[in-house]
């Protein structure tokens, strides 16, 4: 199912509606749209692996952890660890600053082995504490001694794919986020640094793509959307 877009809505009323609808799917209809998903992901990897597995020792993938309703895919994040890719999930530092990636091991994932970044996501515990109390400021209510803990050892991410959760993508293939730009100003860093263009993987459910270019220049293009539906190209190959 599609969303179509009404000339009176804002590109801020869009992504209201779609984390409201988002929200308010059940439990159940989630849970079978993210078991499609993660059987889709799971084909892709084979291919990824293949390709990565030439270029790179150990691959590496950048995931996330679910928020306000995104697909929850942290089983297959933990089969595909215990399968030898290397994840690293996203570290939020400062309300204007690019994300930062922080290892993780998902053996356990016991309380006591997370700390809550500057969003309030749970990331893993460093295992050094180098103060970043520049970054805190100004951020929210968040102690600076928390944020501190979650954002020791954490670095720019250098994974050359990025699995990311999208609010809803356009008719364009660019991500609807949430409106604080971090994944936008993360792949404007990493360019600036000469890094090469990581892969960039969408995922959200069906009812979150929109039929119409709701795009701005800064928001990412994906090179791939993958929903319960399978999985779909909207990158060309020019690059646009």
């Amino acid at each position: 199912m599609q969303i179509h877009r009404s000339d009176k809505r804002t590109k801020k009323d869009w992504r209201k509606a779609l984390l409201d609808a988002r929200e308010a799917r059940s439990p159940q209809a989630c849970e079978l749209e993210d078991r499609q998903i993660a059987k889709h992901l799971d084909a892709w990897v084979e291919g990824y692996l293949q390709s990565a597995g030439a270029q790179y020792e150990q691959p590496e993938l950048l995931v996330y952890w679910p928020w306000r309703g995104e697909p929850d895919l942290r089983e297959l994040w933990r089969r595909w660890h215990s399968r030898g890719l290397r994840l690293h999930l996203p570290v939020v530092v400062g309300r204007d600053a690019p994300l930062a990636a922080r290892r993780w091991n998902p053996t356990g994932d016991h309380d006591e082995d997370f700390v809550e970044d500057a969003l309030g996501l749970p990331v893993p515990r460093p295992d050094s504490n180098r103060a970043v109390a520049d970054e805190a400021e100004g951020f929210g209510d968040v102690e600076v001694s928390a944020l501190a803990e979650a954002s020791a050892a954490a670095e720019f991410p250098r994974a050359p794919a990025w699995l990311i959760p999208c609010v809803g993508v356009d008719a364009g293939g660019h991500r609807i986020g949430a409106g604080m730009g971090f994944y936008d100003r993360t792949l404007s860093e990493c360019l600036q640094r000469g890094q090469p263009r990581p892969l960039l993987i969408g995922i959200c459910r069906s009812q979150a793509v929109v039929s119409e270019n709701l795009s701005e220049p800064h928001d990412l293009r994906l090179d791939t959307l993958v929903t319960e539906h399978g999985l779909a190209p909207v990158r060309d190959s020019e690059g646009a």
